[in-house]
This record gives C-alpha cells, sequence and structure tokens, in this order.
C-alpha cells in the first residue's frame, strides 16, 4: 500500500496544492534559523547578514529569519501559472529513504545547483548548495540562492514525514484534544510547531536557554544522508507507529499522549536542526571571501 501511494504522488505530486506541499510551517523554519544564528561564528554570521542584503529577491525581506522561507515562496511563487518554478524544485523538500537519496545527482558538470534535475532529492541538494556556499568560483548571485535554500532545506529533512516512504499523512483525516480537525501532515507540520508557541520568534527565545553543550556534541554526529535516515525512522516508529486505528469513518483519533509526544518531537526535530545549519553554514563559509 505504501508503495502504491508513493508511486502515485511521484507520478502526480506536481498537482498538489501549496498549501499542501509546504514542509514546516514558516514559524517552524523562523525557530530553526534563530537557533543556527545564536550558534554561528561571528565572521561567518556577518558574511551571512552580508549575502542576505545583496539579495535582490521581493518574496521575503532581507533577514535571516524571513529568509528561512524564501524556497517554499519560490517554489509556489508561479504554482497558479507556469509551474516552472514549482515542478523544478517540489521534490527538492524529500528525502525517500525507500529510494535512493545517496546525495548523487545527475547534474552536469559545472551546471548551477538552482538548475539541477527536479527529481534530486533533498540530501542532493545540501550538498550542492552547500558546495557552491563554499566556493569562490560560485557566482555572487548563485551563492546567495544557495544560502536560502540551505536556511530551508536543512529545516526540512527533520520533519520526519519528509524523509518517510508513506506520504499517507498527506491525506489522513485526524482529530485531537485542542486541535481543530485535519491531516496527520499539517499537525505534524504546523500545529505541533504551534503548541510551542504562538510566536516563533519568542519560541526560539525560550529554546535557546535549554540547548546544553552535550546536545551540541551529541546533535553534530553524521551528514545529511545519517540525518535523513534519522527522520525517517521518526516517521515509521512515531508518526505511522504510533497511531490508533482509525475510526469507522476513516479519521484517526489522536489521544493527549500521541499530541504531547509529537511536540516534544518536534521541539527535538527543530534544535537539531538549528545545531546541524549552523555547523554547515560555519564549515563552508570559514574561509576568507
Amino acid at each position: 500500500m505504501r508503495a502504491i501511494f508513493l508511486i502515485l504522488l511521484l507520478c502526480c505530486g506536481m498537482a498538489l496544492k501549496p498549501q499542501e506541499a509546504r514542509a514546516w510551517s514558516d514559524g517552524g523554519h523562523i525557530i530553526v534559523a534563530l537557533i543556527a544564528n545564536n550558534y554561528l561564528d561571528p565572521p561567518v554570521r556577518d558574511k551571512v547578514n552580508a549575502l542576505l542584503a545583496s539579495d535582490t529577491d521581493k518574496l521575503t525581506k532581507r533577514d535571516l529569519a524571513s529568509a528561512a522561507t524564501w524556497a517554499d515562496k519560490y517554489r509556489d511563487s508561479d504554482f497558479k501559472t507556469t509551474k516552472k518554478r514549482y515542478n523544478q524544485t517540489y521534490w527538492w523538500h524529500f528525502a525517500f529513504t525507500g529510494q535512493p537519496c545517496t546525495g548523487e545527482s545527475t547534474t552536469a558538470r559545472g551546471a548551477l545547483a538552482s538548475t539541477g534535475p527536479a527529481k534530486d532529492c533533498i540530501v542532493t541538494k545540501i550538498n550542492q548548495f552547500a558546495d557552491e556556499l563554499a566556493s569562490p568560483a560560485t557566482p555572487q548571485k548563485e551563492r546567495v540562492i544557495a544560502l536560502k535554500f540551505l536556511l530551508n532545506l536543512v529545516a526540512d529533512l527533520h520533519e520526519p514525514i519528509r524523509a518517510s516512504d508513506n506520504l499517507g499523512a498527506l491525506t489522513m483525516r485526524t482529530t485531537a484534544p485542542g486541535l481543530k480537525p485535519g491531516t496527520l501532515f499539517r499537525y505534524w507540520e504546523t500545529d505541533f510547531v504551534t503548541l510551542l508557541g504562538s510566536d516563533p520568534r519568542q519560541t526560539a527565545a525560550a529554546i535557546i536557554p535549554t540547548i546544553t553543550t552535550g546536545d551540541i556534541a551529541a546533535d553534530n554526529k553524521g551528514a545529511p544522508v545519517n540525518w535523513a535516515r534519522q527522520s525517517y525512522e521518526l516517521a515509521r516508529d512515531q508518526v505511522y507507529g504510533k497511531l490508533p486505528p482509525p475510526g469507522p469513518k476513516g479519521v484517526y483519533d489522536l489521544d493527549a499522549a500521541y499530541v504531547q509526544a509529537g511536540v516534544a518531537t518536534t521541539k527535538s526535530q527543530l534544535i537539531k536542526a538549528g545545531i546541524r545549519l549552523a555547523t554547515i553554514l560555519n564549515k563552508v563559509l570559514a574561509t576568507p571571501r
């Protein structure tokens, strides 16, 4: 059943509406960016701010928190017209660990990562954009694009459903105490983030002091392909593995324990994403420019 659903999405997934395609809410992306900002080396933070200050794109503002939502807005910007951007970048926000997602790509040698194949996965794009941002030979405009994609995609990699081989959550109807009826996808992408706090800046400010040096050391292990696997396991074991049986109308009635565990996992994943994003940026922007 999972394999059939995945094939259907691969064939017709481009028809999904933007609100169905969005990974993490804007709030989730802002939280990750602000956590990362706290751990940027000061010279790297200056380089990030300088790159964003040079950005002429009007889809977002030129600050770190706003820029973290740019890749979603860029993807969705032509959904009602040509769908060129939508079709090109839609699958870059996924890591199907049931499919090959090793970081390799069929991108032509010397081609810009932002023009890469539509079926590249998120691990591939993170590696490509990190390499571009590190290279002095990358054109300035592409370096800005690479930075903005990294701000978004590193966060997306930590949303478990995005790394699952089962996208049933997109259509699985759910209810839960204190939440409006919706889909399992919306609960994990948006509602569990909102339950951490309605203002993402305040939420990030509250989370940062709770992060320990032990958290940083533990979360910094591995590479994007390993992080994708971790997200896959969370989707398998928690997102789907702890679901109750559906009711007679096919609705999954989640209890308070499921919601509480989901919110805790969401917080942990946002922290991991922020720490790892900072590590990537500190590494690729460490050399003099």
